[in-house]
């Protein structure tokens, strides 16, 4: 007897490419805009990736489960699709440093230590930080911390969410 249960992995895969999609053009209109960078714009790179995570879970839950979900099926499904996210976000970032604008880097840096300086830190304590920010910001080290950085969060994310788009049977609702 064949078994017609859905593929929570390529189903998390093609929605986590999806979503990486998204997340990419985000970062195309931001980098042609010039706001590379600016804290709030990466707001709303925080809640597209909340929506999607939130939307791909949902129509998991309705499309491919008949409208039941456990915690564990949400979180594993958003697991994975964030995982497909950040892979792929984050090989269109190190193309783009790497390849598309090497400059970028040293125009991050550039904003850091401005940063750093309208703190008030002084210019040996500016200079410390930035040797240390420096041997991390390389494509490759940017692309390690970047899926580092967005598996982490986007687990957090899946915690919570799974929570919410949850959908268990009781005695009651069948």
């Amino acid at each position: 007897m064949a078994d017609n249960k859905p593929s929570a992995f390529k189903s998390a895969m093609t929605s986590g490419m999806l979503l990486g999609i998204v997340l990419i053009v985000f970062s195309l209109i931001i980098y042609f805009l010039g706001l590379t960078g600016n804290k709030y714009i990466s707001y709303v790179s925080i809640l597209l990736m909340i929506a999607g995570v939130v939307y791909f879970q949902i129509q998991y839950r309705d499309k491919e489960l008949g409208g039941q979900m456990s915690y564990g099926q949400a979180f594993g499904y958003a697991i994975l699709m964030v995982l497909a996210a950040s892979v792929l976000s984050t090989i269109f970032s190190f193309i783009l440093i790497k390849f598309i604008d090497p400059g970028l880097i040293d125009k991050m840096l550039s904003m850091q230590e401005d940063a750093m300086a309208k703190k008030g830190l002084s210019q040996d304590q500016i200079d410390m930080a930035m040797n240390m920010v420096k041997r991390m910001m390389t494509p490759t080290g940017i692309a390690i911390f970047g899926i580092l950085g967005m598996m982490f969060w986007g687990a957090l994310l899946s915690l919570i969410t799974s929570a919410f788009t949850r959908k268990e049977s009781t005695p009651f609702n069948g």
